[in-house]
């Protein structure tokens, strides 16, 4: 037992991982929320990251902005303070879940619905608190809605560490989808069929989808027939069933492998 005593103090003097987060509710019986952040501190004037950590249990999924042929979008309603402003969600790229005809997207395992946080020049508090008002519909053979209110209190302080979280928002970014330059070129245009979408190739090219951001855009469940012509992707996507006439750009995720995908927002354009 004696011998025990230099592991145990070693175990003590060892770093800790820096916890920053809130308290963790259970939505609709399946799904732990809790809003986390990826430094310990904040300072005035400063971006600083948070989020919203969604874990679901095993063979559970929740849905992403566009549910797709069913389900209920996830929301996130932020309640801040005076003063502080925060970015759009980034959502991460999508998975398909389903058969047709009925196609959805949503996000299964664990997922973080990041943001910016910018508070103001001025703090004149040792702790500030962020809330987050959450809906969801967590589904398996059935579904359950759910909603949480949930918070956190951060520190303000000058100098600030990495949280234990900070691995999984650093691998989280690498998820969301990209724009700038690699959509020079891109093209979106109507056709008798549904939607003819031209990019520039890709480095990397897997399994490509389409995922709409907005309904009565395209069939969810249809068909994506992808081909490279001339150093360009065409990917013609099916027309809804439902079209909404007055959608005038195309809103959505490109996903070009596993994990990699295109942020696309174009004007779309008439037939011919």
């Amino acid at each position: 037992m004696l011998q025990l005593v230099p592991l145990l103090l070693l175990a003590f003097l060892l770093p800790m991982p820096l916890l920053a987060g809130g308290k963790v509710a259970r939505i609709a019986k399946h799904i732990d929320a809790e809003i986390v952040t990826q430094q310990t501190a904040l300072q005035p004037g400063e971006p600083f990251r948070i989020a919203v950590r969604l874990q679901m249990d095993s063979s559970w999924h929740i849905y992403w902005k566009n549910p797709g042929d069913a389900g209920l979008a996830t929301t996130v309603d932020w309640k801040l303070p005076e003063g502080y402003t925060i970015s759009d969600l980034e959502w991460p790229q999508p998975h398909l879940f389903g058969d047709p005809p009925e196609v959805c997207y949503g996000y299964d395992g664990h997922v973080l619905l990041m943001a910016t946080l910018t508070p103001p020049a001025t703090i004149t508090t040792p702790t500030i608190t962020i809330g987050a008002a959450i809906t969801l519909l967590a589904c398996q053979d059935v579904c359950i809605p759910g909603k949480a209110d949930l918070s956190v209190a951060i520190d303000v302080a000058s100098t600030s560490m990495e949280t234990e979280w900070s691995q999984q928002f650093q691998e989280n970014e690498q998820q969301v989808p990209t724009s700038g330059e690699a959509l020079k070129g891109a093209s979106a245009q109507r056709t008798a069929q549904g939607i003819r979408l031209v990019v520039p190739v890709p480095a990397n090219l897997g399994d490509v989808w389409f995922f709409a951001a907005e309904e009565g855009v395209i069939d969810h469940s249809g068909q994506q027939p992808a081909t490279v012509q001339n150093g360009t992707l065409v990917v013609m996507l099916p027309a809804s069933p439902f079209p909404n006439a007055d959608v005038t750009r195309l809103r959505g995720v490109l996903a070009i492998t596993k994990h990699q995908s295109l942020d696309l927002d174009l004007p779309l354009l008439a037939a011919e």
